[in-house]
């Protein structure tokens, strides 16, 4: 298991296609759209995460060599991980560490024993980091320090280099190599059933705490699962956290046959629906003249907010269009419009697909959506016109959720 949710796993043949997924990989450079491994010095495997600020989780067991924060890493966690398989012979044993980067939080603290699965903290971009991203390593044992880099600030001001230009130009390179591994390649590697849970293991270890008691508990932890423990659709999994947020929340429920529809387009009228009470919107009940609307529907009250707050935009023929499909251009503006606001959404610096045309009115949500990663986009069509699907809205709000 990975340390961070993704959508596929690490291929070091394939990674051009998941540059989405894994922004700077194992030995490689911060050249944008360089996804080659070993033209580099950076140790470990930056991964964006699938949801923002998602669960960090130990992707194997152990005891939390530290936990906190410095400048350059930001809040971290390194977990030593005693006798497990040593990366250059599965049959062998060895100690390893694993370095998680730039948490927003930390939910452990030092000395902590973890189980895999436990939540470490949450992914941020604190430190030198520019971007929400999970820097994950694992470094040897024979690393002088944890999590180890192969050069110094000094050693890259030295070279006439500074410190991200250092590591495009694969200062100390041999170092990388030598003192620590290339970490989801070998998490993809492990057999699953050497990892013994037991309490017996675990007070066994024969670490740096030569001196100190650990206190073992008698039961094992239990795996950290999603917090969706219940499954409200019959068409949508228990993993999904953003639909299942939306129905445990109280904010959707299931169509007649006990399905979300995922793959549906929403219409206007139920994404109004979805939003306000997703932001939990007072609702008005002011009068609107829309011949396709009347007061006795469900939605009037939907409708008349967003009329009155210039949320959503109505046909020149004096209709609303309520059963209408709503275009992903227009989704997204009527909710950045309802949850940030018009007046907080601001103008986009560049157009970063080829169908955004510059200056389009829609420019500025396209951009604020894909930059706090909203939505999940891969390649470099955005597709403004198509309609909007109802599993798309609900990552949107997912994502969302800090907001309100």
């Amino acid at each position: 298991m990975y340390p961070l949710k993704t959508k596929k796993p690490y291929d070091p043949n394939n990674l051009g296609s998941t540059g989405n997924i894994y922004t700077t990989v194992y030995l490689g450079n911060y050249i944008p759209w360089n996804f080659s491994e070993y033209v580099g010095s950076h140790p470990g495997v930056d991964i964006i995460p699938q949801t923002k600020n998602d669960n960090v989780v130990a992707c194997l067991p152990w005891t939390i060599y530290f936990a906190g924060t410095n400048a350059s890493n930001g809040n971290y966690v390194v977990i030593k991980h005693s006798q497990v398989p040593d990366p250059s012979n599965l049959n062998k044993k060895t100690n390893l560490y694993s370095c998680h980067l730039h948490l927003s939080e930390l939910s452990v603290n030092t000395w902590d024993i973890v189980n895999e699965w436990d939540v470490l903290g949450k992914s941020w971009s604190t430190g030198n980091s520019s971007w929400e991203h999970l820097h994950f390593q694992i470094d040897r044992e024979e690393a002088p320090f944890h999590p180890y880099w192969p050069y110094s600030f000094k050693e890259a001001s030295d070279a006439g280099l500074s410190f991200f230009e250092a590591t495009n130009k694969w200062l100390n390179l041999e170092n990388g190599k030598k003192f620590t591994v290339n970490p989801l390649v070998y998490l993809d590697s492990l057999p699953y059933k050497w990892i013994e849970k037991s309490s017996e293991k675990i007070a066994s270890l024969d670490i740096w705490l030569t001196d100190t008691t650990i206190e073992v508990p008698k039961e094992d932890k239990k795996p950290i699962t999603s917090n969706v423990n219940k499954k409200y659709f019959t068409d949508v999994d228990i993993s999904n956290e953003p639909i299942n947020y939306l129905a445990k929340q109280g904010i959707t429920k299931w169509f007649a046959d006990g399905s979300f529809k995922p793959n549906n387009n929403i219409s206007r009228a139920e994404l109004l629906a979805l939003t306000f009470n997703f932001a939990k919107k007072p609702l008005s009940n002011v009068s609107i003249n829309f011949s396709d609307v009347a007061k006795s529907d469900w939605s009037y009250k939907y409708i008349a907010t967003a009329k009155n707050a210039w949320i959503i935009n109505w046909y020149d023929d004096g209709t609303f269009g309520p059963n209408n499909p709503i275009t992903r251009a227009e989704a997204i503006a009527v909710i950045l419009n309802t949850i940030i606001w018009k007046t907080n959404i601001p103008n986009a610096s560049t157009s970063l697909f080829g169908d955004i045309p510059k200056w389009a009115w829609y420019e500025k949500y396209v951009y604020y959506t894909v930059s706090n990663w909203l939505l999940d986009i891969s390649g470099s069509q955005f597709h403004p016109n198509d309609y909007i699907k109802r599993a798309d809205v609900a990552n949107i709000l997912y994502n969302l959720r800090d907001k309100i």
